[in-house]
């Protein structure tokens, strides 16, 4: 029997930084609405995980996706588009933190915290958004390895929080000669690929 889904607090504290460190190259373009609502469900969720308050129901979940679609269409009078497709994105995964179950929910909000990642490089290719892209796949990827650790039950024994973030780094650091690669080999192209301005 596959076993129950076990919360680590190291990993959530990870997951919410990764956020968050996603989240800064967008405050330039971000309406000022879906940048404070980003950062206060973050912060939200993380009193949930201290127990300092409740976790929101279904309706009050429903309700608040509601809003933020509402948001977005008033900001922007659609929901596609690069600024309107990142405002959503971007706002709506801060939400999905409170339908956190199962390590499969988990691993979804970090696909798409990756995916986000992707979405910054249509606004800023500079190397220090880059950089802070970096930072924020390092901790991500230390959030999955710390919650996959703790389903496991090796939580609290060989893997303690350094070794997650051990781990993490090492993964990057594998990944860097095929990155280098793709990078050299794949055709550039003089519009791009996304058909975007």
């Amino acid at each position: 029997a596959p076993l129950p889904f076990q919360t680590s607090r190291s990993g959530m504290v990870y997951l919410l930084a990764g956020l968050v460190v996603v989240l800064l190259p967008h405050l330039d373009h971000l309406p000022l609405w879906s940048s404070l609502s980003c950062f206060s469900l973050l912060l939200w969720r993380l009193l949930v995980d201290m127990q300092r308050l409740p976790r929101p129901n279904k309706i009050i979940i429903f309700l608040l996706f509601v809003l933020i679609t509402l948001g977005v269409i008033s900001s922007y009078f659609t929901l596609v588009g690069r600024e309107a497709g990142a405002a959503l994105l971007l706002t709506l995964v801060c939400l999905k933190l409170f339908e956190i179950k199962s390590l499969r929910d988990i691993s979804l909000i970090v696909q798409l915290a990756f995916f986000a990642i992707v979405v910054t490089f249509l606004f800023s290719q500079s190397i220090f958004v880059a950089l802070t892209m970096l930072v924020a796949v390092g901790l991500l990827l230390t959030a999955l390895i710390s919650f996959q650790h703790a389903k496991s039950g090796q939580h609290r024994q060989a893997f303690a929080e350094k070794e997650h973030l051990k781990l993490a780094v090492k993964m990057l650091l594998y990944a860097i000669p095929l990155a280098m690669v793709i990078f050299i080999l794949f055709p550039r192209t003089s519009t791009p690929l996304w058909g975007l301005p």
